[in-house]
């Protein structure tokens, strides 16, 4: 009786696999596909060798979607897989398609590498093999590490609950105090606005602040979130979704930054999948209005930095946008694809390609590890453009690592980042923090920010800020008991 209701289950089961099979082959054939019929011809220098680059490369997405859809993969290997996929081919086909987003970003000089087909087809060779390495290295993780989904969804209520109310209702009050007094110290001695210098203050406090504002800020009000979330406060929670709204506001009008805007709902988003926040209707209904908006008011945002760069008063220039607010089709358009280019991806592969002998060799350390790292090296060294001035071109893995050491170093930078996205994930969990999934939440956007902007003396800085918060408000949490972090604390 047991094997007959098993074998009538099996049967029910098996056509909805079938169907999301389906649905995965045919939705990675439509875009290789489409990319491909709409770009041949303009890149005919490609040939042959780019239909079958295309298929490679639809071959590894299938392969990696349709494998691993039964094994529990960490956050961070889907994450950086859905990049290196739309930042990496979708951008392809784009710029291919229309370089002109893409051209705005770069010199006049510079502009003419996206109109060179067989330095476009050699950026798309360097992606695929980087795309197929990285996935290579996800379905063997997923393949050793054995971990197999249960079939049951997931239930935060199995999880261990911490001892939250009270130190959800600290962490509320540190942001409530923090907040207004940053936001002062950062309007007062303008650190951090981009396009502008900042006030030098004694003993380097212009960077204490400004990795206060933009790193320990928001990690409390995500701790906030996460210890309100798990101890059933729900009304707490989502007044820190709302304080974390109110920060990146107020960034943005801040220092001019458009990042912040979209870095709130993206915090939010890595909160979830990290554990600390279970989403229901109204919270995905805020984080999509949140990231919907943010991309709506790229525009207004950037409008509000050149206002700023021409020494109007941030209040005037607000004024200013209030009565000359006007939104269109286009621009929402334009926001998109803006946020698409801004991003850097395979562009900078174009664009390191486009230079004579641009591979550093031996001498990649010294670089790497410079004031200015490898975005002062495209900037200064490649483009020609005088240290100093208000602009810098960030690399991504991709780039950096061809400048570093070519095609080799790619191979090994992709192995590298795959072994990050899976294994990393697990590491943290061996930590046994209490605030382990705000320290999984800073790790996805370390790791975005790694893949996207490169390896940088920056990255650097934000890694060593992260965890030294990381640590303060797991003292925090544990209650400040010091024995706690000793061998023997802590949970059991």
């Amino acid at each position: 009786m047991d094997q007959k209701i098993k074998a009538s289950t099996d049967n029910m089961i098996l056509p909805k696999i079938r169907i999301s099979s389906m649905l995965i082959t045919a939705a990675v054939f439509l875009l290789y596909a489409s990319g491909y019929e709409l770009t041949a011809a303009k890149l005919a220098a490609g040939g042959a060798h780019y239909l079958l680059l295309n298929i490679v490369a639809a071959a590894a997405t299938a392969i990696t979607l349709l494998k691993l859809r039964d094994y529990d993969t960490p956050p961070p290997a889907w994450m950086v897989f859905f990049v290196l996929l739309v930042f990496g081919y979708i951008k392809f086909y784009w710029l291919i398609l229309d370089p002109t987003f893409a051209q705005t970003f770069f010199t006049s000089t510079v502009k003419l590498f996206f109109l060179d087909p067989a330095g476009l087809f050699n950026a798309f060779l360097i992606q695929t093999i980087s795309f197929v390495v990285y996935c290579s290295v996800l379905i063997g993780f997923s393949v050793i590490s054995g971990k197999k989904h249960s079939g049951s969804e997931p239930n935060a209520a199995k999880e261990e609950e911490l001892p939250c109310p009270a130190a959800a209702r600290l962490f509320t009050s540190l942001v409530l105090f923090l907040m207004p007094l940053l936001m002062w110290l950062v309007y007062k001695y303008k650190i951090g606005i981009l396009g502008m210098p900042s006030k030098p203050l004694p003993l380097h406090f212009s960077g204490v602040i400004f990795y206060f504002q933009i790193i320990v800020l928001p990690g409390l009000i995500l701790a906030q979130i996460c210890a309100a979330s798990r101890s059933g406060c729900l009304r707490l929670a989502r007044a820190g979704g709302g304080l974390l709204l109110l920060w990146a506001i107020a960034d943005a009008v801040l220092r001019t930054s458009r990042a912040s805007l979209l870095l709130a709902p993206l915090l939010i988003l890595f909160l979830a999948l990290s554990g600390g926040l279970r989403f229901r209707k109204i919270e995905i209904s805020a984080v999509l209005g949140a990231g919907f908006m943010a991309v709506f008011f790229l525009p207004q945002i950037t409008k509000y930095r050149m206002l700023r760069m021409s020494t109007v008063t941030s209040f005037d220039s607000l004024v200013y946008l209030f009565y000359n607010f006007s939104i269109a089709p286009h621009d929402v358009l334009s926001s998109v694809a803006f946020l698409l280019f801004r991003v850097p991806g395979i562009e900078t592969m174009v664009l390191v390609l486009g230079f004579p002998a641009p591979v550093i060799g031996a001498g990649f350390l010294k670089v790497l590890f410079s004031t200015e790292g490898l975005s002062g090296y495209i900037t200064n060294h490649l483009m020609g453009i005088p240290p100093g001035e208000p602009m810098g071109f960030a690399s991504s893995f991709l780039g950096g690592a061809y400048l570093c050491g070519g095609i080799l170093a790619v191979i090994i930078a992709s192995v590298l980042v795959g072994l990050t996205a899976t294994y990393g994930w697990n590491v943290l969990k061996a930590f046994r923090l209490e605030i382990l999934p705000v320290a999984r939440a800073f790790f996805l956007i370390l790791l975005f920010w790694g893949i996207t902007e490169g390896v940088s003396p920056i990255l650097f800085k934000q890694a060593a800020a992260v965890a030294a918060t990381v640590l303060v408000l797991e003292f925090i949490m544990r209650g400040g008991s010091v024995s706690r972090f000793l061998p023997g604390g802590g949970h059991k």
